[in-house]
């Protein structure tokens, strides 16, 4: 359930973000923000999840929003791994629940200021307006 609102969420910010000239603008005028490197790691087998945080670092105007979403978007992407977690422990599969905690590990260490979240420099650099970064 948590996850459903959080991902309608998701849909209905990157949609509305397309209304607003500025972020319209911003959109298709300039390069996309590069994801963290900590975060491309993290998530470099979940593609589905890199295109979803390419997708809401694209609806931020400067670097405090773009940080602000990602970090609702990786406390959705936890919301998302204790439903699986619930759903593995409800089928009583050990398999699926050893499976179901590492993702949730993982994604609370994206989340975190030291885990994905820890390097952000390019995000820092893209904002700030630095040739090298765009």
């Amino acid at each position: 359930m948590r996850a459903d609102a959080a991902a309608l969420s998701e849909s209905l910010a990157f949609a509305l973000s397309f209304t607003d000239p500025r972020t319209r603008a911003i959109a298709m005028d300039a390069t996309p923000p590069p994801l963290p490197p900590r975060l491309r790691e993290s998530f470099a087998d979940r593609p589905d999840l890199l295109e979803r945080l390419q997708r809401t670092l694209a609806t931020a105007s400067d670097f405090e929003a773009a940080k602000w979403h990602l970090e609702d978007l990786l406390s959705a992407f936890i919301a998302e791994a204790r439903d699986a977690l619930a759903a593995a422990q409800a089928r009583a599969d050990p398999a699926a629940v050893a499976l179901a905690q590492r993702d949730l590990q993982r994604r609370f260490l994206a989340r975190s200021a030291n885990g994905g979240l820890g390097d952000l420099d390019e995000l820092w650099e893209h904002f700030r307006g630095e040739p090298n970064a765009r």
